[in-house]
């Protein structure tokens, strides 16, 4: 078949399905990657928030253990100096250097750093406690001479009395060291130091429950983040199904009734289904010429250009039998039926014997 024969191909606007479903694929790999580090980084802000919450439940402790432990050493020592009895000495030492609770507790709020505030509060307050602790020793030293315990800890057997102390009656120690204890000066000095520990933990939980809201504002932000990026794949998975019905699928089922049917396809759908369509058609129109010209080439005589014996007798033929059932159910039934049935049929015969 020539150039000139061909069914010229119209100029096909329509979108792509393999465009469309490439894009589709790059963008929901595109989300499934941000949504992959999204929960990678809620993971994360989860186990950051849930360090945070300890931090803030062992500072909040610790500021609570440190102020019982404080107000059990100040006990225990100045039970001893008004009892002068051995047990309550021991308690002390033993808590100050086994238990060791408030140190444990000054640990864990100076391991918290990161505030200037707190740090200067907390320095301050152990500056002071180690201070009001030598009081509290010399106090018990005194005491503990004055009653005469003996063996004394060796921390206490270390520490020095005055030579002016030293010539004091027992009484007068005695009253010294009540006098060191209880009075205005070791109670101004233990609140100032209470103050110093409240004001410390109080900046340390300040800045703790800082960070547990920044760090709830985050996770409401990943966890919206998250909740878009599904909406968006939801959304994606429904764009992708309903274009390729539309584009895809409808098409094709009316190409397959049109293709039972030998009827050209409606150019629809996609770029790819129309190029189908398109070269369908065009095979159609080709298929059909050919078919017409066999048609002709089989009926008629390639000299004369007349029909052959074969469509010849069908020709003849149709009108016959047509006309020979029209007359057998006319005939009898009136005078110009009969006279039409005895010129018809002689007619019918006569032009039968022509053809044979």
């Amino acid at each position: 078949m020539s150039d000139t024969d061909k069914v010229s191909e119209p100029d096909i606007h329509a979108p792509k399905i393999q465009v469309l479903n490439t894009i589709s694929v790059v963008i929901a790999a595109i989300l499934v990657i941000v949504s992959i580090v999204v929960v990678g980084r809620l993971v994360q802000s989860s186990n950051q928030s849930e360090h945070v919450h300890s931090r803030y439940n062992e500072c909040a402790s610790a500021a609570t253990e440190l102020r019982i432990a404080s107000d059990y050493l100040t006990t225990q020592c100045r039970m001893f100096v008004m009892t002068g009895e051995r047990g309550y000495l021991d308690a002390y030492f033993e808590e100050l250097y086994v238990t060791k609770r408030r140190d444990v507790a000054v640990t864990t709020l100076g391991s918290e750093g990161g505030d200037a505030n707190a740090t200067a509060e907390l320095t301050a307050a152990l500056a002071e406690s180690n201070e009001l602790a030598e009081t509290e020793m010399y106090a018990m030293k005194l005491t503990a001479e004055a009653v005469g315990v003996t063996p004394l800890p060796d921390q206490l057997a270390a520490v020095g009395i005055s030579a002016e102390d030293e010539v004091l009656t027992a009484s007068e120690k005695r009253a010294l060291a009540q006098s060191m204890v209880l009075g205005d000066a070791y109670r101004d000095m233990k609140g100032i130091i209470l103050q110093d520990v409240d004001n410390c933990a109080g900046e340390l939980v300040r800045g703790l429950e800082q960070k547990v809201l920044d760090h709830e504002r985050a996770t409401d932000r990943l966890l919206f983040m998250q909740v878009v990026i599904t909406v968006l794949l939801l959304l994606l998975v429904a764009f992708a199904t309903i274009s390729n019905y539309f584009l895809v699928m409808r098409p094709m089922r009316a190409h397959e009734k049109n293709l039972r049917e030998e009827r050209p396809f409606d150019v629809v759908g996609s770029y790819e289904i129309r190029r189908v369509a398109v070269a369908y058609n065009s095979l159609l129109a080709e298929a059909q010429k050919r078919r017409a010209s066999l048609k002709h080439e089989a009926e008629t005589d390639p000299l004369t250009g007349v029909l052959n014996r074969g469509p010849f007798n069908q020709l003849v033929e149709a009108p016959s039998r047509s006309a020979m059932t029209r007359s057998r159910l006319n005939c009898g039934k009136s005078a110009p039926a009969i006279a039409f049935c005895q010129s018809v049929v002689p007619s019918i015969a006569y032009w039968r014997a022509i053809a044979c």
